[in-house]
């Protein structure tokens, strides 16, 4: 499972016999373009948007419509057993299945917990200790405070539709639709609850939030957290955790970010990050920095080991309206952030930048320490070419990254 470089580099060679009499493979980028090789990917992963990964136990996860698991290992490893990934069945409205369609999976603490299900009306929630046995959870009644004209409308409309782990605690998001009106989809509203381990407490002072989703929920801290943030599309919030009882706006900490939408929240390498879908960061209450000069969305941010400066972080970067074209990440320190196909951090050292850098950036993933480590992208590839996947790896060994990110 080498890393592919993209099928231009063929014809780029091509184009390079114009400056020169042929392509010598004894020199230079020609010997590189001669070496390159097609990535051979798992099929459940081709073309397939990765939303996120994580690690339980002895076994990497992925979620994509479905959960895959495969025990732990580098992304250098290339025999098919060492990387395999199979299916895991979830248990789905009281039955183990393997047909279901999953809306999300995070794990907390030893826990993962499953949302699955095509509609509102099929909505399913599990747990899991091992990945094999699931428990049913049930989700929460209606949420508090509505409105009379949207009473009518919830036994079928009121539903999960995201999970998000911070601080050790479960957080999940509620959306309900106004259909009274007599539209066929409504008004979306949003809640967020969080999980008591017994049962749901809706988030106070969040609640009726007209067209807003929920863009993150993160803790303060890796270790010990005491407050959480939560964020929805213009709006910031910082609380206590479980209950959130003192949750309030703390938009005016950010400079200027009242006039800016948010894409992302992640809190990573002891640093709080806001990104925006014009190209901005925000780290902890400092000013905004332009990552992106052609104003695409930032998404996740993490922070990952290095040999100097000790840790760099990665910026992935998304799609808006305004510019559909993504270009992967962004590595570097806050304040001098470069492409990754570019500044070649984590990527390669090959000629041509990685398959990565080309597509949304859904999530990122590390499990390990400063001395080794596992890295994994997950990202959209859409149906551009069955040589792009949704889920790639690197390796970190405590001196650098191994060569070019590996499709899983």
């Amino acid at each position: 499972m080498r890393t592919t470089r993209r099928a231009f580099a063929i014809s780029l060679c091509v184009a390079a016999a114009f400056l020169a009499a042929s392509c010598n493979n004894d020199y230079a980028v020609y010997q590189n373009v001669a070496k390159e090789q097609k990535q051979n990917g798992q099929a459940i992963f081709q073309e397939t948007i990765c939303k996120n990964a994580f690690r339980l136990n002895s076994d990497y996860y992925a979620a994509t419509s479905k959960l895959y698991c495969s025990p732990i290992h580098l992304s250098t490893d290339t025999t098919a057993n060492d990387i395999a990934w199979t299916l895991v069945p979830i248990n789905c409205l009281g039955n183990l299945s393997s047909s279901y369609t999953l809306r999300a999976a995070v794990v907390v603490g030893g826990t993962i917990y499953a949302l699955t299900g095509n509609d509102s009306s099929s909505v399913a929630l599990s747990s899991s200790t091992d990945g094999s046995t699931w428990t049913s959870i049930t989700t929460p009644s209606p949420p508090r405070q509505l409105s009379s004209n949207l009473a009518s409308n919830i036994p079928s409309s009121f539903a999960f539709d995201a999970l998000y782990s911070a601080g050790g605690h479960l957080y999940a998001e509620a959306n309900l639709y106004d259909t009274s009106s007599g539209g066929a989809v409504g008004t979306p509203y949003y809640y967020l609850y969080f999980y008591t381990g017994t049962g749901w407490e809706q988030v106070s002072n969040f609640q009726n939030i007209n067209n807003s989703p929920i863009r993150g929920v993160v803790a303060n801290s890796d270790t010990s957290p005491t407050n959480f943030y939560f964020a929805s599309e213009g709006q910031l919030y910082s609380g206590s955790l479980m209950d959130g009882s003192n949750a309030s706006s703390i938009i005016n900490n950010f400079s200027s970010l009242s006039t800016h939408e948010i894409w992302a929240i992640s809190y990573t390498g002891g640093h709080f990050y806001v990104s925006t879908p014009d190209g901005n960061l925000y780290q902890d209450s400092g000013n905004p920095y332009q990552v992106d000069s052609a104003s695409r969305p930032l998404t996740k941010v993490i922070s990952v080991p290095y040999s100097s400066p000790s840790s760099i972080i990665l910026v992935g970067t998304d799609t808006n309206n305004v510019n559909t074209a993504a270009c992967g990440y962004y590595e570097g320190t806050f304040g001098s952030l470069a492409l990754g196909s570019s500044s070649q951090d984590i990527s390669s050292s090959a000629v041509y930048s990685t398959t990565v850098s080309v597509f949304p950036v859904q999530n990122f993933f590390y499990d390990g320490s400063a001395s080794s480590g596992n890295l994994f992208v997950c990202i959209a590839p859409g149906y551009l070419s069955t040589s792009y996947y949704g889920l790639y790896e690197v390796s970190w060994n405590g001196t650098s990254w191994s060569n070019g990110w590996e499709a899983q």
